[in-house]
């Protein structure tokens, strides 16, 4: 976990916003905001989550995805939001996978497919465009490849969850914040100090919610850092494939 404390899981943003509120002594533990105070609690998230995006400071979000194999048989899927990529998965490409289970045909249950039995390749891709008069690069382009060290089956099955970046457009109040374990608690107390000034209590903000706010995002950039770290040294890696069969796909098959 990130930092230290007790992670507070929240079921949706708004209760994220409400919490923030007691923080600040702006709302008791047993009162409910009012419309206004959500939508402007929820304001205020997405402006607090731009401007960290503008220091390079970026927060992850979960993302899950299952898809069905078509035909033909193919050993090598996409996940990209850019549908000229035409991506075999339609969404934000997740930056590193966590969970890959796979479900054969009539099954009922995924399978965790052990690791060494696919790669996945993140790449930024930056498209070559012509015209009479100009060539130039078109916008950076993200997109995810995940690599099976044999062809699939057409019908089969695979459902992948991983990390992607949280955008400021991505949050709804009544949606569940889709936030890696113990981001949540940092997310939340660093809207109270951002949201204090708003209702005044600034000065008034305890000295323990805003050392605890201050260390949270301190945690989060040093995730970052290590992230892209790691998102570097994967990018120069070529995919390999070592042959497993489809037997060895799955743990415990």
């Amino acid at each position: 976990m990130p930092w230290e404390g007790v992670v507070i899981a929240y079921d949706t943003w708004h209760s994220l916003v409400r919490r923030a509120l007691v923080e600040i002594g702006a709302r008791a533990a047993v009162e409910t905001p009012t419309p206004d105070e959500y939508a402007d609690g929820i304001k205020d998230l997405q402006i607090m989550l731009d401007e960290w995006a503008l220091e390079g400071l970026l927060v992850p979000g979960l993302t899950h995805y299952t898809h069905t194999i078509g035909s033909p048989a193919k050993s090598v899927f996409t996940i990209s939001a850019d549908a000229s990529l035409n991506p075999d998965i339609a969404g934000e490409p997740p930056l590193d996978i966590e969970v890959l289970a796979y479900k054969q045909e009539g099954d009922t249950d995924y399978r965790p497919v052990v690791q060494t039995s696919y790669i996945v390749y993140s790449e930024t891709l930056r498209r070559e465009v012509t015209s009479p008069s100009l060539y130039y690069y078109e916008h950076e382009h993200p997109v995810a490849r995940i690599y099976f060290n044999t062809n699939t089956t057409p019908g089969d099955s695979f459902m992948v969850s991983g990390q992607t970046y949280l955008t400021s457009a991505a949050i709804v109040g009544t949606d569940a914040p889709n936030l890696p374990r113990g981001y949540d608690r940092g997310v939340m107390l660093n809207l109270a100090v951002f949201m204090a000034a708003s209702y005044g209590v600034k000065g008034g903000l305890s000295r323990e919610t805003s050392n605890a706010a201050m260390k949270s995002k301190m945690n989060i950039t040093k995730r970052n850092i290590g992230s892209t770290a790691f998102r570097l040294d994967r990018s120069l890696t070529a995919p390999s494939r070592s042959g497993i069969g489809m037997r060895g796909l799955w743990s415990g098959y």
